[in-house]
């Protein structure tokens, strides 16, 4: 979504750059027109007295009051000047109409602009904080994990302890039987059945931990 809002960025950027140029090359023809009048204006006032501090606009309306008469040259009868200046005048407002245009569209593009920054910034924000929450979900698990490893791994070691404890008094209960039972009647096969039966105990009680399946034993993920 933040490429998307890039994009969008980068394109609203270009078409202020067009509008830009565009405004830039309305205001040229603009600044020709208003020459042209002031051409105008000039020569006028060589005709007659007319007043030089007064604003463009006041010119404008000084010329366009003028009567076709005063402006006609006809050299072959036809056009006059008059009409040439009201083209002008047409032609400058409508200038002025599209400099208005774009320079609206122009402030339509700010917004938008500052919007998708905004925007941007606001989903950077929460990148940011889904990743702190990501590493302290993580850092809190691993903890938790190694705890209970360890509670695990210590009941392991307890319960392996007692049963080795269990197993050296079952030796030497067995044990004190065998001899017991030489003592009373020495007989040589059941000594011999008990050396053996004892060693059997021996064999297979005598486990400890390393001895416990792997697969009973937690393994981290």
């Amino acid at each position: 979504r933040t490429r998307e809002y890039q994009t969008a960025m980068e394109d609203q950027k270009r078409l202020n750059d067009a509008l830009q140029m565009e405004l830039t090359e309305l205001k040229a023809h603009t600044e020709s027109s208003l020459n042209v009048i002031k051409k105008f204006y000039e020569v006028r006032s060589r005709e007659c007295e007319c007043p030089s501090n007064i604003t463009f606009e006041e010119k404008c309306s000084i010329l366009l009051d003028d009567s076709a008469d005063s402006w006609s040259f006809n050299l072959d009868g036809e056009t006059s000047t008059s009409k040439y200046i009201a083209s002008l005048e047409q032609e400058n407002e409508s200038l002025k109409a599209k400099i208005s245009k774009l320079q609206s569209n122009l402030r339509m593009s700010f917004e938008i602009e500052q919007h998708l920054q905004r925007n941007v910034r606001t989903l950077e924000k929460k990148q940011a904080l889904n990743d702190d929450l990501m590493r302290d979900g993580l850092s809190a698990l691993q903890k938790v994990y190694t705890h209970q490893r360890a509670e695990i791994m210590k009941i392991l070691e307890e319960e392996s302890l007692l049963l080795s404890t269990a197993v050296n008094e079952i030796q030497d209960k067995l044990t004190q039987i065998c001899i017991n039972a030489e003592i009373i009647g020495n007989p040589v096969e059941k000594m011999q059945c008990c050396d053996s039966s004892c060693k059997d105990v021996h064999v297979t009680m005598d486990i400890g931990p390393e001895t416990i399946p792997k697969g009973d034993v937690p393994t981290g993920y």
